[in-house]
């Protein structure tokens, strides 16, 4: 009988399930030390969770993060996953700076009416994420996909030059504030029912149903 034979199975099975000679477990604050101590270091079994889990722990330490995601969907998971724990856990106490959000730059979905028809809500929210970086705005996380790495996108010169700054209360320049808006891409329409598309020549628009009365004399919603 050989010594395998004479091993009790409960013991092969943790031979089974042992880690590699050399490895051991790590926790994601642990993952984070090494990696700002290092320029490449190669994490194994970092599955579900735990790469956000890891980002946390960099943003937590006063780090930025470039998250780099397989796919969209991949993206768009990470994105949820950094939302939820930038909050306080029960298990950490701490938390990402409110107002640091995590920002996405998604490569545009390629579809045969892509040319005809393109994603203009993907393509506002893609330049506000650029905007938010070239302004020099907080943030902590930026999530976009090996193929949003390697794409070219404006500078961020004719980004700023392209902002306009609305404060509630205040009178504007309603052509200037038009001129603005549609060269940096919103559509004139009467009615705002799509994303980039701005109303009442002036473009009073606000994001999603937070609407607002302007001092162009007309009730401006956008999105």
């Amino acid at each position: 009988m050989t010594d395998a034979e004479e091993q009790p199975e409960s013991e092969r099975l943790l031979d089974a399930l042992a880690l590699p000679e050399g490895r051991k477990v790590l926790s994601a604050r642990e993952v984070a030390e090494l990696a700002r101590q290092s320029r490449n270091l190669h994490v194994v079994g970092a599955e579900g969770s735990a790469p956000a889990l890891v980002s946390r722990a960099l943003a937590l330490a006063g780090a930025r993060v470039l998250y780099v995601a397989p796919d969209v969907d991949g993206a768009r998971r990470a994105l949820a996953d950094l939302g939820f724990l930038a909050r306080a856990m029960p298990f950490d106490p701490a938390r990402v700076a409110e107002g640091e959000a995590a920002l996405a730059i998604l490569p545009g979905e390629s579809t045969p009416w892509a040319d005809v028809r393109p994603d203009r809500r993907a393509q506002m929210a893609r330049t506000s994420a650029l905007f938010h970086v070239a302004e020099g705005l907080p943030w902590r996380f930026l999530v976009t996909t090996a193929a949003g790495l390697v794409r070219r996108f404006v500078p961020p010169a004719p980004l700023r030059e392209a902002a306009v700054e609305l404060v509630a209360e205040d009178e504007i320049d309603i052509g200037k504030v038009a001129e603005k808006l549609a060269a940096a891409g919103y559509l004139r329409a009467p009615v705002v029912e799509d994303p980039g598309a701005s109303p009442c020549a002036a473009a009073c628009s606000t994001s999603g149903p937070r609407a607002r009365s302007c001092r162009c004399g007309r009730s401006c919603t956008g999105t």
